[in-house]
């Protein structure tokens, strides 16, 4: 998982929309292949993020931390990543893009709009752990 965050937005897309948390917002995510690092997984959600946004972002090798979850049919860790935008190529990303994969897979979120955002208690988690990270 990476938590990006530019002019004090959080970057969030949506989840596929059945399946767990199906049509919830998370921050961007890529489930690991076996035996694969897990900061291989956060390089590969820049890469995603980078063609679909139009930016650079360097991501920050170490792990911030880990948010577990434990459901009723399986365990869930969230190995949490940060990372930074370094340029724009001139397209920039709508302030306030509709949450709709046809049209734009990600959403810009502030601090203020967190609450009423549709985010699973999971990643509210995750999203208060780097909001942690930040203050130190």
């Amino acid at each position: 998982m990476l938590a990006l965050r530019k002019d004090g937005r959080w970057l969030f897309e949506p989840r596929p929309a059945f399946g767990l948390w199906g049509g919830l917002w998370q921050l961007p995510t890529e489930v690991l292949d076996d035996g694969e690092p897990s900061v291989a997984a956060a390089r590969r959600i820049a890469g995603r993020v980078e063609r679909n946004l139009g930016s650079s972002i360097d991501v920050n090798p170490v792990p911030q931390g880990e948010v577990r979850r434990r459901l009723t049919h399986r365990a869930v860790t969230f190995i949490v990543y940060t990372g930074r935008f370094t340029r724009q190529d001139g397209r920039r990303p709508a302030r306030r893009a509709i949450c709709d994969p046809a049209k734009l897979p990600h959403r810009w979120c502030t601090d203020a709009e967190l609450p009423g955002a549709p985010l699973s208690t999971a990643m509210r988690a995750v999203v208060t752990l780097t909001s942690e990270l930040r203050k130190i």
